[in-house]
This record gives structure tokens, sequence and C-alpha cells, in this order.
């Protein structure tokens, strides 16, 4: 089986040594390796150019994401049976693809692998979508529960053999889902729903150190994480689930992380301004659904979403209001001896009190001047909230208008004239 591996690259040259080299060092197996560059901020791209000449590298000029740099070497392949996606921070034993291959021969469609931390602890075995809260959960295999093949609800991207027949039928990665995460996961349901096999097989071993191009638990990780995860609901759950997970997501406020707020009221919003398009390719993967995906069942999530958001904005930690800092006071001196007290307060005036009054000064001032732009960016914050508001509304209207065009494209005869 000829196969053409595929690295999406952003910020990798500290990893790309020991990932192409286990690729180039499998064994039983041919094959080739395509590097998308996705316009990296260090040196990935000449590293590769100048250590891997065997390498086919694209070089992409503007950041756009996992999926696309993906989708842009699925398009450079022409001959290959499969394709590898191949994170840069993975090195893969060196039997690894040769038992991936030997799984999908048996049973066409996508293939994973068991994939471990540096520390040889399993990160991945198979992973399935809490059907609750829609997270992303990776099977550990503590107990070696997992040692024979199965099938599993999605097998991560980091290291994903795709059968040709499958981007034959579904075509590439949904580069509009989110910027990064859930869209291996959506990749493996519209190929079940297609009918193709989502397989884990635990003797293709590889280890992924995770996370290199994105730093944990910062607020792009969480925008990024909740942007897919609830498109991904969206998209591939039906309506009654949908509402549960949005009661779900209500009942929670208030016990998440500081930090998270935020990315999750960017993930509403952004979600709620797409959300037609994510109703639309989810009548086309699953038609029986056309019927309770409405017009106004999609104005109906729109104000969940943008409430949603809202509800999380009342419950974050507010900026500081028009306040002033109190001015630093100079000491008072006490002592239960009121002599001591008078002595204290006289080495002070002829020694420390000269000494520190410039600085007091010069401090009450930086708080003066601290007040003033804290006060502007309140207003700011308070003019934005206005700005988003009104967001909101143009989206609503924007989002039913766009919905109905939609419904009468779908019930159009192909061959009516436009």
């Amino acid at each position: 089986m000829d196969i053409t591996a595929i690295i999406p690259v952003y910020g990798g040259e500290v990893y790309l040594d020991e990932c192409i080299g286990s690729l180039e060092g499998q064994v039983g197996v041919n094959i080739r390796i395509i590097a998308v560059d996705d316009a990296s901020p260090d040196g990935s791209a000449e590293l590769i150019a100048q250590r891997h000449s065997a390498v086919r590298l694209l070089r992409r000029k503007i950041n756009g994401g996992f999926a696309r740099a993906v989708n842009e070497g699925i398009r450079a392949v022409s001959q290959s049976d499969a394709v590898l996606l191949v994170n840069q921070d993975v090195i893969l034993a060196p039997d690894c693809v040769r038992r991936m291959i030997d799984a999908m021969q048996q049973r066409p469609g996508i293939v994973g692998a068991r994939l471990t931390y540096p520390d040889d602890s399993i990160q991945h075995a198979g992973g399935y979508v809490d059907p609750i809260t829609a997270e992303a959960r990776h099977h550990k295999d503590d107990r070696n529960e997992r040692s024979q093949a199965c099938d599993a609800e999605f097998v991560t991207g980091a290291l994903m053999l795709i059968d040709r027949a499958v981007i034959e039928k579904i075509g590439m990665l949904d580069a509009d889902l989110t910027p990064a995460y859930y869209e291996d996961i959506d990749y493996c349901f519209r190929a079940r729903a297609c009918g193709f096999v989502i397989q884990y097989e635990p003797t293709a071993r590889a280890q992924h150190i995770e996370g290199s191009t994105i730093e944990k638990g910062s607020y792009r990780q969480n925008w990024f994480y909740h942007c897919g995860r609830i498109g991904f609901v969206l998209k591939h759950w039906p309506l009654e689930r949908i509402h549960t997970f949005f009661a779900h997501e209500s009942r929670i406020v208030g016990t998440v992380a500081e930090a998270d707020y935020f990315a999750r009221i960017r993930a509403y919003a952004f979600n709620a301004a797409r959300m037609s398009a994510l109703f639309n390719a989810a009548v086309m993967l699953y038609p029986d659904r056309q019927a309770s995906f409405s017009a106004d069942a999609c104005e109906q999530i729109d104000r969940v979403l943008l409430n949603l958001a809202e509800i999380h904005r009342q419950a974050a930690p507010q900026p500081a209001q028009d306040a002033t800092p109190a001015p630093i006071e100079e000491i008072t001196f006490t002592s239960a001896l009121p002599v001591m007290a008078k002595m204290r307060e006289i080495v002070h005036a002829f020694a420390g009190k000269w000494a520190l009054r410039h600085v007091i000064q010069q401090q009450n001032e930086q708080n003066k001047i601290l007040s003033m732009r804290l006060t502007q960016q309140s207003a700011v914050l308070r003019e934005n909230m206005r700005a988003i508001e009104e967001l909101r509304k143009m989206i609503l209207d924007s989002n039913r208008q766009f919905f109905l065009r939609s419904e009468e494209a779908l019930h159009k005869p192909y061959d009516q004239p436009e």
C-alpha cells in the first residue's frame, strides 16, 4: 500500500528531526512525506529544507490552523492509497504504520494508534465524546482493557491513517469548524455517517508530546477548544440533545475557571454567527433532521447561544469601576510608652521622612495616572458591550434570512434554472 504522510507544521523546529526521522525509519512500507508549514514563527521550514531534502515542503504565507494545513497537504497527494496525518511532535515506533495498514486492509476506513506521553503513560487508546458536555475523552487503557483492536467513536488526528476512499467520499477536513480541536473528531463522525469504520489499533504505537503549538490552559487553547466543542454539537447532535447540552452549559456558570469565562463567551458568540452554516451541514450529513432544523429552531438556538454568552459575561470577574486609589500616607508611630513614640517621630522627621517624601509624592502621581487609565478602559469595555448587543441583533436577523434562503435552495429541483 502506497502511503503519503502529511505533517502540519507550526513552530515545531525542536520536534521535526525526530518526527521525520521516525517516518523515514518505518519498516515494510513506502511512505512519501509532505510537510505543510503554516507560517511558522521559527525556523521550522528552513530546517526541513536544509536537513530533509526528501520531504516535500509546502509553505503557507498566512497561518490558517490545523485543518487548512492538512487540506493543503491532501490536495498535493496524487496517487497514494491512504493518507497518514502526523503531528509534528509525534515519534512513531518502527512498525507503527505497517500495523495501521494491516488493520485498514481488513476493515477500510480510518485507523488510529496507541499514543503515549514521554513518560510512557497512555495518552490515547481511542476516544469518545461525552454525551452531556461534548468534551473529547481519550481512553487511557489503565488496566490493559483495550489490548485488542476495536471500534472507536473517534481517533486522534495526531496520528490517523485515512483510506483514500474516505477522502473521495466525504472530502477533506472542515476548515470552518475551528482554528484547532475537534476537526479530527468531526471527520471521524462524518466518515461513520457515510458507512466507514473508525478503529483503534493497539499494536500501532507512537509517542506524542502533545500541545507543542498551543500553551496548555491558556485563553487561546480554551477558546479554540470551546469553539470546536460547541460547533461539533450543532453539527452532529439532534435537536433534543442540543437543548440538553445548552441546559447543562447554563447550569455550570459560576463553576468555571476565571480565565475560561471569556473563552466561552467568545465561543458562544462565534458559533451563533456561523450556526446556520452548521445546521445546513448537519442536514446534508443527516437528512432525517431536516424537519426539526427549521428556521424557528435556528433562531431559538441563536438566542440560547447569545444568552449563554451574556450569562457568562455577567458571572465573569468585572473590571474595576471608576475608583481612585487611596494616597499613600506617612506612618504614624505608636508605643506603650508615649516618650518612645515621640522619639521615633523625631528621628523619622530628620531622616526617613525627608528620604521618603519624594517617593511617596511620585507614587501618588502614578496612582492617579493608573486610576485614569482604568477609568478609560472601563469606558471602552462598556462601549464594546453596547456594540456586541447591536451585533447580536444583526446576527439574529442575518441567520434567519440565511436559513430561509438555504431552505428554498434545498427544495429547488436540480434542473430549475437560476
